[in-house]
Parts: structure tokens; C-alpha cells; sequence
């Protein structure tokens, strides 16, 4: 009798541990159903293979994001700032002291920043479980289009739904991975924050 409950109570424990993680699938849509706006810190870390033997060179640099549903967003990263304000999007590249605009509908497509800050629709892409690695929950997420700007996207999150990473692998083979820090879920972020005005003396391009 005291083996039959020694096991059972071994069955009950692995079950509770199975069902206290629903997947990271189920994390992401929750967290894109709940998530109104987010802001962030982050560090970005560009992998690219080259050569024959594999050679991998990275380089990291830090930024700040934050986003507004549905369509504002703000991102700004090594000198490139990338400015949404719902109706067009603005990308600043301070050292070319250039900027590009192009009307938003064009410019999300199946990206990131469309998952994120869209309308939370996901028959864009496909989505499976993609295991647990780093002590986060990961799930892949792949776009249906067939030009979309990345090939496979995979997102990270704790065992309590909060959004960690994100990794990028895109058409050259380039894996971009963003790991969040500061991270606050629905915050109250003034309209100033998302409304971009090209300085004086820069060229600007419209799309």
C-alpha cells in the first residue's frame, strides 16, 4: 500500500509540473491578447556565418523599444531610430543622415513589429512548441509569406508568460537575438512618443 501511494503521489507531482506550463504557443497568444502596450530595454546580438569553415562574427549593441496597439511603435537601436505613429512609419539612419517613410500597411507585412504591435491577428504565420532551452519556454513562429524579412522567428518566455527573447534568423542567414530587460507591460505612453519629425539638412524618401 505505502509503494501505491509512494508512486501515485510521484504521478500526481509529474502531472502538476506538466500542467503548471501550458506552452509557449499558448504564452504567445496570451501575451499578444493581453498586451495593449509594452515598453523595454534590450541588447541586440547579430550572429552572421561566413566562409567555409563557419566562421561566426557577432556584435552586440543595446536600445530601447516600446509599442502602442495597433500600428505605434518606437525602436531605436545603434543609431537607427524606426518611428511608427498608426498611419506611416519613419526610419531614421543618423549616419547616412537619411530617412525613409512609407505608409504602414506597406512597411509591417508578416514582421515582428507587425506580430507585436498589430491587431494581434496571427493566420499570418505558423506557430509550434520549439522546447525549453535557457530556462525560457520557446515557441517558433514562421511566416506564410514567402518575402516576408525573416525565415523563422522563435520567442522566449519564463514559466510565468513573460516575454524574455526573441531570435531572428533572416534571408542572409543573419541570427538576430533581443533580450529584454525593464520590461513593462501596458504603461500609459504619451502620444509625443510615437510622432517623428525629420530633422533639418536630412534627405527624406518616400516610399
Amino acid at each position: 500500500m505505502r509503494y501505491f501511494w509512494r508512486n501515485t503521489g510521484c504521478l500526481i507531482l509529474l502531472l502538476a509540473s506538466v500542467s503548471a506550463h501550458a506552452g509557449a504557443v499558448e504564452d504567445l497568444r496570451r501575451f499578444l491578447q493581453e498586451t495593449r502596450s509594452l515598453e523595454a530595454e534590450f541588447t541586440q546580438t547579430i550572429v552572421q556565418t561566413e566562409g567555409v569553415q563557419g566562421r561566426r562574427n557577432a556584435h552586440s549593441t543595446n536600445g530601447t523599444m516600446a509599442y502602442q496597439k495597433p500600428g505605434r511603435f518606437r525602436w531605436s537601436a545603434e543609431r537607427v531610430l524606426i518611428v511608427s505613429d498608426g498611419q506611416k512609419v519613419w526610419m531614421f539612419d543618423q549616419d547616412l543622415e537619411q530617412v525613409t517613410a512609407r505608409k504602414l500597411d506597406r512597411a509591417l507585412g508578416a514582421t515582428p513589429a507587425a506580430l507585436l504591435a498589430g491587431d494581434g491577428n496571427l493566420e499570418a504565420f505558423l506557430l509550434r512548441e520549439d522546447g525549453e532551452a535557457d530556462g525560457l519556454f520557446w515557441a517558433s513562429v514562421e511566416p506564410k509569406e514567402k518575402d516576408a524579412p525573416f525565415v523563422r522567428m522563435r520567442m522566449g518566455f519564463t514559466s510565468g508568460g513573460e516575454l524574455q527573447a526573441m531570435e531572428l534568423l533572416d534571408p542572409f542567414n543573419q541570427i538576430i537575438t533581443y533580450t529584454f530587460a525593464k520590461v513593462r507591460r501596458n504603461p500609459k505612453l504619451p502620444a509625443s512618443h510615437f510622432i517623428f519629425t525629420p530633422p533639418a539638412g536630412v534627405d527624406v524618401l518616400e516610399e
